[in-house]
């Protein structure tokens, strides 16, 4: 009876109404919902600016500590662990900058400047940062799609040609590969692919990412952009 009730519910003229009007805001909403992550390695935190360059404004700062052991969350970090950010989307790209929104409230982790675990407030809202600071972290690329496509859509052509997307990294360990473009939960890539005889090489082309969801609590109850932007994932 619950289950039937439950057909009936979403097969009513008012839910069907809704998903329409739902659908049509999200073809008509500009930009993009990638998930990426900062790579900060200064422990003073990622600037977040007003607009896409340096000398804007610093509206916020997003803070990079140390993954920790869970069970010893105070033991100092080894020399070769490194620093993560926060988690956030990527919502337009301008050039080197990217601006970002949707950002976990907090950074939890291991703190040099204090010598122990910590827990950061971060930065809530939007803003740019610069791309040299930001990581796609893997976890948000869509297996299903692991070559590049020639455009933002999966009935496009696959470029066949082109290698696999071993990594979303490339070159000096944190340096992310060149962000060049996005659309929707589609990102256009420059990344390194491995060759015969030790050899790489560069290969360019757009692949379908997820967004980012943030924290347990999502978006905010009013907050319909956040809503849209984490519904892209649905896309085509």
């Amino acid at each position: 009876m619950a289950k039937a009730a439950l057909e009936a519910a979403l097969d009513s003229p008012e839910a069907i109404a809704q998903e329409r009007a739902m659908a049509t805001k999200r073809a008509s909403l500009k930009g993009c919902a990638v998930g990426a992550i900062s790579v900060e390695q200064d422990f003073k935190g990622l600037n977040v600016r007003a607009g896409p360059s340096k000398g804007s404004l610093v509206v916020g700062v997003l803070h990079s500590l140390i993954e920790t052991d869970p069970h010893a969350p105070n033991d100092p970090p080894q020399p070769s662990d490194r620093a993560f950010g926060p988690a956030f989307n990527i919502i337009a790209i301008s050039g080197p900058w990217l601006r970002i929104a949707d950002i976990d409230a907090t950074t939890e982790g291991y703190d040099p400047v204090v010598g122990k675990h910590a827990i950061k407030r971060n930065y809530q809202g939007s803003g740019w940062v610069h791309r040299s600071r930001v990581g796609v972290d893997p976890g948000f690329h869509d297996d299903a799609y692991d070559r590049p496509y020639n455009a933002p859509g999966r009935w496009t052509k696959v470029n066949q040609g082109a290698g696999a997307l071993l990594t979303l990294t490339g070159g000096k360990q944190g340096e992310t590969a060149e962000l060049l473009t996005c659309e929707r939960n589609w990102l256009r890539i420059r990344y390194i692919v491995d060759v015969e005889g030790g050899k790489t090489r560069s290969e360019t082309g757009w692949f379908k990412m997820h967004p980012h969801f943030t924290g347990s609590a999502m978006c905010k109850v009013d907050d319909s952009d956040c809503q849209l932007r984490q519904s892209m994932d649905i896309w085509d």
